[in-house]
């Protein structure tokens, strides 16, 4: 028997000691422990056999499977924002665009005014042209785009590339913020990935993906209908932010002459576990041993468990508090984002799945070790937050100065887009300079 081979003869485990292997996959997901991939197969069948634990009433996995998968019901609300009419650009094809020069004129929101301002942030919104496309396994990935004014040259394609469980609403704020841009020339644009935003789901109350090459092949798509509008000429500029960063940066790596600019804001490419390093060689077991895995998906715990929420993932609570977040130090631009999410249900996540997290895990590690080289030939720019509290920072400044890749520290939690404004307005700059060739 190979390594990371498990002998079928033995069998599954009986129905009342799944628990424990379960418990084991959980672990190997979220933190890993420091053993061969065959040392971790014959440990979950080890502890496969022995008696559940005593305060064990039912098997999660029967949970699961007894659980009603219902949406999320709309939230009641005044002035909630219209819904989008994505299908008016169906097949990768554009909704009319409209008139934005009334908007040119107005300030910026700042955290003071962000509450008020929020109606005028979604009509803004719907000048922008929305479509959609059939991903693979036909999933619908819908996007919206923010053309210049009809006679002016293009001078740029800019593609905010999304985080985990985000949508185009939540960025309503910046992308009001880059409103001077488009009327200079410059086009702006965002699509939500698969399983979260207002695109197409496996699961209502699941962010579930099933491998991460669809992530990627997602962007691809969208740049070649952005490509197809707009002319492939004009300099492209990538903005990803954690999950999308790591997006961005793969992407490039595979196409280097996709993005002339690329800004890579938290990125992804580690996620914090709050164990010692020592725990964290864990996420290795996900990256270094895909057959392992399977196995024991299939061969233990059942397919199913691959669909279940990853460990610690909870159910969507509509009323998060703000006290002890991990996104922003910004009670603003927190409130706006939860509220984006009670206004749009469809955006709503109860979580990731142990297939995504194992999928996420991997695609961060391809980012440090699949033709990593290729980053340094697009104008790579890497914003950290120093207080990050979701992803590790080290790997992704020892990938920088390998690659000899200009990198910057800023006081702020993982969501920069989303600081306080003494923080987000020097970070917008920066970003307006690259975007411009200044930088």
């Amino acid at each position: 028997m190979g390594d990371g081979a498990i002998s079928k003869t033995q069998g599954p485990p009986p129905p009342a000691t799944l628990a424990t292997a379960k418990d084991v996959l959980d672990s190997a997901l979220r933190v890993g422990l420091a053993m061969s991939p065959r040392a971790l197969a014959e440990k979950a069948l080890a502890e496969a056999q022995q008696p559940p634990p005593t305060n064990l009433t039912q098997s999660p996995i029967a949970n699961t499977v007894a659980k009603t998968l219902a949406p999320t019901p709309p939230t009641q609300g005044t002035n909630r924002p219209e819904s989008f009419p994505f299908s008016a650009g169906a097949n990768g094809q554009l909704s009319p665009v409209g008139d934005f020069k009334r908007f040119l004129a107005l300030p910026d929101p700042t955290e003071k005014t962000l509450a008020s301002s929020r109606p005028m942030l979604f009509d803004y919104m719907h000048t922008g042209q929305f479509g959609e496309f059939a991903g693979d396994q036909g999933v619908a990935i819908r996007y919206i785009v923010f053309a210049p004014p009809p006679g002016v040259p293009i001078k740029g394609v800019i593609n905010l590339v999304q985080g985990t469980r985000e949508s185009m609403a939540k960025y309503a704020e910046f992308l009001f913020n880059l409103r001077d841009l488009r009327a200079q020339g410059y086009v702006i644009a965002t699509m939500d990935h698969r399983g979260q935003g207002f695109s197409g789901k496996e699961f209502p109350d699941r962010l579930h993906i099933e491998n991460r090459q669809q992530l990627i092949d997602d962007e691809i798509k969208f740049r070649e209908i952005l490509v197809q509008h707009f002319g492939a000429q004009v300099p492209y500029t990538a903005i990803g932010h954690s999950l999308g960063a790591a997006v961005a940066a793969r992407e490039v790596e595979q196409h280097p002459d996709h993005y002339r600019s690329l800004i890579l804001l938290a990125p992804m490419l580690n996620m914090q576990t709050g164990h010692t390093d020592t725990v964290e060689k864990l996420a290795a077991v996900a990256f270094e041993a895909d057959h392992l895995l399977t196995h024991l998906q299939t061969d233990v715990l059942g397919q199913a468990s691959a669909h279940e929420r990853a460990p610690g993932e909870t159910a969507y609570n509509p009323a998060l508090p703000f006290d002890g977040n991990g996104r922003t130090h910004s009670r603003a631009r927190f409130a706006f984002a939860e509220q984006t999410y009670r206004d749009f249900p469809d955006t709503q996540i109860d979580g990731i799945t142990r297939q995504w997290f194992a999928e996420g895990v991997k695609l961060g590690r391809e980012v440090q070790t699949q033709q990593a080289s290729n980053l340094s030939l697009a104008h790579t720019h890497i914003l950290l937050a120093k207080e990050d509290s979701y992803v590790e920072n080290h790997n992704t400044v020892q990938l920088a100065d390998r690659l000899e890749l200009r990198r910057t520290y800023w006081p702020s939690k993982h969501e920069l887009l989303h600081a306080p404004d003494d923080v987000r307005t020097h970070v917008m700059n920066y970003l307006r300079q690259v975007i411009t060739g200044q930088l």
